[in-house]
């Protein structure tokens, strides 16, 4: 009797004590509720290779729609002091969804690399739009 009536109590112990987990769909936007990023930018990166030798090839590819204007700022940036320092920067134009697609060369030291890109968009007036940024992977060299 004791053994049943502990074997009872330990069944009802674990039933009662036991987390539930349930499935639901928490999600309530549509398609039409997708926000875009950016304004005018459709498409940007940055890309950062460095040479056994230490020739740092860092590039930027940035499109826009037909209309807009780009001003883009490449950087290479530098890991001291435990934050990054600009230590070489290039701007090249372009416009439209052709864009900017530019690489340029820097002999760097031994240290940790990256390059930030920075997008200025204007629209056929020279009105400002937006100035996004990305970054590339980080390089140790």
């Amino acid at each position: 009797m004791k053994k049943r009536l502990l074997c009872i109590f330990a069944i009802l112990s674990m039933i009662l004590s036991s987390n539930f987990a349930f499935a639901v769909d928490v999600s309530t936007k549509e398609d039409s509720d997708i926000e875009l990023m950016y304004e005018q930018v459709m498409n940007m990166s940055a890309g950062l290779s460095i040479s056994s030798f230490g020739q740092a090839t860092c590039s930027g590819f940035a499109s826009v729609h037909p209309g807009y204007n780009i001003r883009m700022t490449i950087e290479l940036l530098k890991m001291e002091n435990y934050s990054w320092k600009s230590i070489k920067s290039w701007v090249h134009t372009g416009s439209g969804v052709v864009g900017v697609n530019a690489s340029d060369t820097y002999w760097v030291d031994h240290g940790t690399y990256t390059t930030k890109i920075t997008v200025y968009v204007t629209d056929s007036n020279g009105n400002y739009i937006e100035s996004p940024s990305t970054t590339s992977v980080i390089k140790e060299y």
